[in-house]
């Protein structure tokens, strides 16, 4: 495939690093995959949604450990999260790529704004994350689970680049949203991993499933242990601003396009 293995390794990595501690990286492992392996769409999606399967389990048990894991949301937003992953893989054969694409980047980019707005301009008795109300809806997590599923399942998000931000903005801590976030993409995972390998001949890059998880691992440990070094506002922003600018340029390049 033209890329070596210590560079698969050093990439799995620092995306797993990023993604665990701001849970907001791993639309960028389907990216690496596609553009630097020529791997086709169908068995880029299911090795990466593979990888994110494992990563999700180990980053949510981490989070579970330090108390940054709200678990009833986690599993009522599951429920949503894995039949709109379903459809979403059923949706990847019948709308246009670049539409999804498109809404997915644009949702992205207005939850890194928001969160900035928030961040600045709630008053700061508020600003210790008093979760929105709505989000004790059981009704309303199912359906936000089942809709970010969707979109993240269809493009090979992962779940957490548009899930975290979304929390986030809704007023739940940045810690804890990171852990609701990666714990919801192991919702979305599986079924979205399942569904892509059914669609793909994926023998001949068995190796990519093992060396992929086991390096992405542990770049998500390594990052779930230092997020409670890191201070809230920060954090928040880095979590904003890294969206933002990846949907910017991503909005750019699909304009160009």
């Amino acid at each position: 495939m033209g890329v070596a293995m210590n560079t698969i390794i050093v990439v799995n990595i620092i995306i797993g690093f990023l993604l665990g501690s701001t849970s907001v990286s791993g639309f960028l492992l389907p990216i690496f995959y596609h553009e630097s392996l020529k791997l086709n769409a169908s068995a880029t999606l299911s090795v990466s949604f593979f990888v994110f399967f494992i990563a999700g389990i180990i980053a949510s048990y981490i989070y579970y450990k330090k108390g940054d894991l709200d678990l009833k949301l986690s599993c009522v937003m599951g429920i949503g999260s894995f039949v709109g992953a379903i459809i979403g893989v059923f949706l990847n054969s019948l709308i246009p790529e670049r539409i999804v694409i498109v809404i997915l980047y644009v949702v992205v980019l207005l939850s890194g704004i928001s969160i900035i707005v928030r961040t600045y301009t709630s008053p700061k008795s508020q600003r210790n994350d008093s979760p929105n109300k709505i989000l004790s809806n059981n009704i309303f997590v199912v359906t936000f689970g089942l809709l970010t599923s969707i979109i993240c399942s269809f493009s090979g998000a992962g779940g957490p680049v548009l899930v975290m931000p979304l929390l986030v903005a809704l007023g739940l801590n940045a810690r804890v949203a990171i852990g609701v976030a990666l714990f919801d993409s192991v919702f979305i995972a599986l079924p979205a991993f399942v569904g892509y390998t059914l669609k793909s001949n994926t023998h001949s890059i068995m190796y990519l499933f093992i060396l992929s998880s086991i390096a992405l691992s542990i770049g998500v440990v390594s990052g779930s242990l230092v997020v409670n070094k890191i201070p809230q506002k920060p954090l928040k922003l880095a979590i904003a601003i890294f969206p933002i600018a990846i949907a910017i340029w991503k909005l750019f390049q699909l304009q160009k396009g």
